[in-house]
């Protein structure tokens, strides 16, 4: 899974129940603080405002772990 802006409410709770169920998950953030620790969850720091920086951090997850099951924004 692909999450953009994971790391505040909603999304690290979203990251969690996936994580939770063993989902391979991206999550792409300006701030990885309160990003979860886990073999299944990987962070990519880049803000989405800046769509060069965006697409070529997705570009690099999906070379890494192969196409997403899903997109969560």
């Amino acid at each position: 899974y692909l999450i953009l802006g994971g790391t505040g409410g909603i999304g690290s709770e979203v990251v969690r129940l996936l994580e939770q169920q063993g989902a391979k998950v991206a999550v792409f953030s300006r701030h990885c603080e309160n990003t979860l620790s886990s073999p299944f969850v990987e962070h990519y720091s880049v803000d989405a405002t800046h769509f060069d920086s965006l697409e070529s951090e997705v570009a690099k997850a999906i070379n890494k772990h192969g196409a997403p099951n899903g997109i969560v924004n």
